[in-house]
Protein backbone atom coordinates (compact mmCIF):
# COMPACT_ATOMS: atom_id res chain seq x y z
CA UNK A 1 0.00 0.00 0.00
CA UNK A 2 1.30 3.36 -0.87
CA UNK A 3 0.41 5.76 1.51
CA UNK A 4 0.15 9.61 -0.48
CA UNK A 5 2.81 11.05 2.48
CA UNK A 6 5.37 8.49 0.79
CA UNK A 7 3.83 9.68 -2.60
CA UNK A 8 6.86 11.44 -4.50
CA UNK A 9 6.74 15.22 -5.05
CA UNK A 10 6.75 15.28 -8.52
CA UNK A 11 3.85 12.66 -8.58
CA UNK A 12 1.73 15.02 -6.26
CA UNK A 13 2.63 17.96 -8.10
CA UNK A 14 1.32 15.96 -11.34
CA UNK A 15 -1.70 14.67 -9.08
CA UNK A 16 -2.49 18.70 -8.39
CA UNK A 17 -2.77 19.38 -11.71
CA UNK A 18 -4.96 16.27 -12.92
CA UNK A 19 -8.39 17.83 -11.39
CA UNK A 20 -10.22 19.56 -8.30
CA UNK A 21 -10.61 16.57 -6.60
CA UNK A 22 -6.54 16.34 -5.94
CA UNK A 23 -6.96 18.32 -2.62
CA UNK A 24 -10.20 16.34 -1.13
CA UNK A 25 -8.18 13.30 -1.79
CA UNK A 26 -5.20 14.13 -0.21
CA UNK A 27 -7.15 15.15 3.17
CA UNK A 28 -8.64 11.27 3.05
CA UNK A 29 -5.04 10.01 2.51
CA UNK A 30 -3.72 12.22 5.42
CA UNK A 31 -6.45 11.21 7.87
CA UNK A 32 -5.26 7.63 6.87
CA UNK A 33 -1.57 8.86 8.06
CA UNK A 34 -2.76 10.44 11.16
CA UNK A 35 -4.79 7.72 12.51
CA UNK A 36 -2.04 5.14 11.91
CA UNK A 37 0.54 7.31 12.81
CA UNK A 38 -1.65 7.97 16.69
CA UNK A 39 -2.59 4.17 16.60
CA UNK A 40 1.45 3.22 16.41
CA UNK A 41 2.52 6.02 19.05
CA UNK A 42 -0.20 4.39 21.36
CA UNK A 43 0.55 1.18 20.29
CA UNK A 44 4.20 1.73 21.46
CA UNK A 45 3.31 3.81 24.78
CA UNK A 46 1.16 0.34 26.06
CA UNK A 47 -1.81 2.23 25.09
CA UNK A 48 -3.68 1.12 22.37
CA UNK A 49 -6.90 0.00 22.01
CA UNK A 50 -8.29 -0.98 18.87
CA UNK A 51 -11.98 0.35 18.33
CA UNK A 52 -14.48 -1.04 16.25
CA UNK A 53 -14.64 2.55 14.50
CA UNK A 54 -10.93 2.21 13.92
CA UNK A 55 -11.23 -1.72 12.39
CA UNK A 56 -14.37 -0.01 10.38
CA UNK A 57 -11.97 2.69 9.01
CA UNK A 58 -9.01 0.74 8.02
CA UNK A 59 -11.63 -1.44 6.47
CA UNK A 60 -13.29 0.47 4.44
CA UNK A 61 -10.16 1.86 3.72
CA UNK A 62 -8.71 -1.08 2.23
CA UNK A 63 -11.92 -2.24 0.61
CA UNK A 64 -13.32 1.03 -1.16
CA UNK A 65 -10.58 3.59 -1.28
CA UNK A 66 -7.99 1.67 -2.13
CA UNK A 67 -9.43 -0.88 -5.07
CA UNK A 68 -11.35 2.00 -6.26
CA UNK A 69 -10.59 5.54 -5.60
CA UNK A 70 -6.57 4.95 -5.59
CA UNK A 71 -6.98 2.87 -8.64
CA UNK A 72 -8.32 5.67 -10.78
CA UNK A 73 -4.98 7.35 -10.55
CA UNK A 74 -3.35 4.57 -12.12
CA UNK A 75 -3.79 5.06 -16.01
CA UNK A 76 -3.05 9.28 -15.03
CA UNK A 77 0.69 7.77 -13.70
CA UNK A 78 1.16 5.01 -16.42
CA UNK A 79 0.44 7.58 -19.20
CA UNK A 80 2.65 9.98 -17.85
CA UNK A 81 5.47 7.18 -17.00
CA UNK A 82 5.21 7.86 -13.39
CA UNK A 83 5.49 5.02 -11.46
Amino acid sequence: MILWSNISTRKKKRCSNRDSGYEAHKVEHDKLVATCADLQQKFHAGEAEVTADTTQFVKDWLDNHIPKVDKDYGPFFNERGIS
